[in-house]
């Protein structure tokens, strides 16, 4: 998709592709189809020191709680609860859990009362996830994978279907993706205690192939403060650029939006707020980046 912005008032003649600017620039963006269409302490039993998995009841032992005190069990400041006890297995290094306790003794004070603050230490093999940026690239483009394993990992084993490299020990690896497709992604991570779960990512990764790059575009006169493309917002996409930046300005691969077949999606450009300025944004449907042939156009609306 390429966007026009420059100085003057919007004309009716079509733009020859690579025709020269008197004042402004232009934007490319990246967008695809997919091919088919988400008081009263508490006490932890076995103890507040445990691995992974456990088990654990908390269990106030409230004073002057009367017949039938009312308890709210809080977990990380939150509220999780409401019954005399509280069960959880999966408690993390650092969970907070305390209570709350509202008394129906008759002339008691200071109700409700709040309990100690329990504050757990786990232990056990990591957890293993991770998280990858960007998901959707071109060919020829890299992915940063950044783990976010619980309970301290300390190696790390990664798998990159289609990546190079295609295994990694790194903690937070870099992997180029050469060919179009979907890639899955598996991470273990490990600490003294072993070997952690396994975290795969089915069909994580898509890379398309690289586009038709756009036809080269010069203009005729130097940037002037005010007058250019200063935002482009398309469904995920949302660009903030300067306005006096280079004439031609390709974000194809790096901001990429996926807009599904038979619906409508609003498109905002934002340009700067010296002179009168148009606006136009075509979509190359076949691909050969000259962005003529009769391919969809629009102007927007100016906003107020």
């Amino acid at each position: 998709m390429r966007i026009y912005g420059e100085a003057g008032t919007l004309s009716a003649t079509e733009r020859t592709c690579g025709a020269a600017f008197f004042i402004g620039d232009v934007e490319d963006y990246g967008s695809t189809s997919p091919a088919t269409w988400p008081g009263s302490p508490s006490r932890p039993r076995p103890g507040s020191t445990i691995t992974y998995g456990t088990n654990v009841t908390f269990t106030p032992t409230p004073v002057n709680g009367g017949a039938s005190p009312v308890y709210t069990w809080f977990r990380n400041g939150a509220p999780v609860g409401t019954g005399a006890t509280y069960h959880s297995n999966n408690l993390m290094p650092g969970t907070t859990v305390y209570c709350e306790m509202a008394s129906n003794l008759a002339g008691v004070i200071s109700s409700p009362a709040l309990s100690n603050t329990v504050t757990m230490t786990v232990t056990g093999p990591p957890l293993s996830e991770f998280v990858g940026s960007p998901l959707r690239i071109c060919a020829g483009s890299s992915v940063t994978f950044t783990d976010q394993s619980l309970l301290s990992p300390t190696s790390w084993s990664w798998t990159f279907t289609g990546g190079t490299p295609s295994t990694s020990t790194s903690q937070n690896p870099v992997i180029a993706y050469a060919a179009a497709g979907t890639y899955n992604v598996t991470l273990v991570a490990s600490n003294v205690n072993g070997a952690g779960s396994t975290m795969t990512k089915t069909g994580y990764i898509t890379v398309y192939a690289a586009p038709t790059a756009g036809c080269v575009v010069t203009r005729s006169t130097a940037p002037t403060s005010g007058i250019g493309i200063t935002n482009v917002t398309l469904n995920t996409i949302n660009k903030t650029t300067v306005y006096d930046g280079a004439v031609m300005n390709d974000y194809t691969c790096s901001d990429m939006t996926v807009l599904n077949a038979n619906t409508l999606y609003n498109i905002a450009v934002t340009v700067g707020a010296f002179n009168n300025q148009w606006v136009r944004v075509y979509i190359d449907y076949n691909g050969d980046g000259d962005f003529v042939d009769g391919e969809s156009r629009s102007s927007p609306r100016p906003m107020a």
